[in-house]
């Protein structure tokens, strides 16, 4: 299902799997080349490191995480798993599997009644992870969760963006982040309140065909105004704020 070959590589980070282990290890170049919204949660103290990896080996939807370092987070390898959105960081597929994967996704996304239900499921795994962490996951794209191919066993995997949650914070669980990407999730509409179940077309800055075109091969199937109206729009957005 994996592709050895483009996991092995890429411009910043070093990935090694561990079949026989069960490992999915991944190994930054230098810090600085996360993307600069995820390097201020690489401090996070260890008390907080151990209760989030703690967390992370009870019966939950988080991966289980086995090391938690600046530049280095070992985890569980799901091989019957695959990101539910695929994009240009998580491209390591085989063509045949990424193909499957795009047409399946098309479908499943055209269901208001599945993608409701998955919605609301994930974000009870988000919002169960910040009342036992005091943390949560900064970003929440669909290329940060792995599924199955009945849209069913699902695990929530991108460590490096975890923080702690901050004083009087209000987190947003947008549906078109979750089931599309945050980089096409539109944040605000016309009146300035939070838009979070639509998304754009994006045809400019990091958010093109040009800047991912990984993200919009793998979605190049779905009508967005289509999705927009008959499913997203008509999701009820849950939010979390501390009491």
């Amino acid at each position: 299902m994996i592709d050895l070959n483009k996991v092995s590589s890429t411009p910043k980070s070093e990935y090694e799997l561990d079949k026989d282990l069960g490992l999915f290890i991944i190994k930054s170049k230098n810090d600085k080349d996360f993307p600069v919204e995820h390097q201020g949660y690489l401090n996070i103290d260890q008390e907080t490191i151990d209760k989030v990896k703690k967390y992370s080996l009870l019966d939950n939807n988080i991966i289980e995480i086995y090391e938690f370092m600046k530049t280095k987070r070992v985890s569980k390898f799901y091989p019957n798993l695959i990101p539910m959105v695929i994009s240009k960081e998580n491209n390591f597929y085989e063509d045949e599997v990424f193909l499957k994967s795009s047409k399946a996704y098309t479908r499943f996304l055209n269901d208001f009644d599945k993608v409701s239900h998955l919605y609301n499921r994930i974000v009870d795994s988000y919002i169960d992870f910040i009342e036992n962490t005091g943390c949560y996951f900064q970003d929440m794209s669909g290329n940060n969760i792995l599924i199955d191919s009945d849209y069913n066993t699902f695990r929530i995997i991108d460590i490096f963006s975890i923080d702690k949650v901050a004083k009087n914070q209000s987190i947003v669980f947008s549906p078109a982040a979750i089931f599309m990407s945050h980089k096409l999730a539109v944040k605000l509409d016309d009146e300035g309140k939070v838009a979070g179940n639509r998304v754009v077309s994006c045809y400019y800055g990091l958010h093109s065909t040009q800047a991912d075109p990984v993200l919009f091969n793998y979605l190049k199937g779905i009508d967005f105004k289509k999705i927009n109206d008959t499913v997203l729009s008509r999701i009820n957005i849950r939010t979390w704020d501390i009491d």
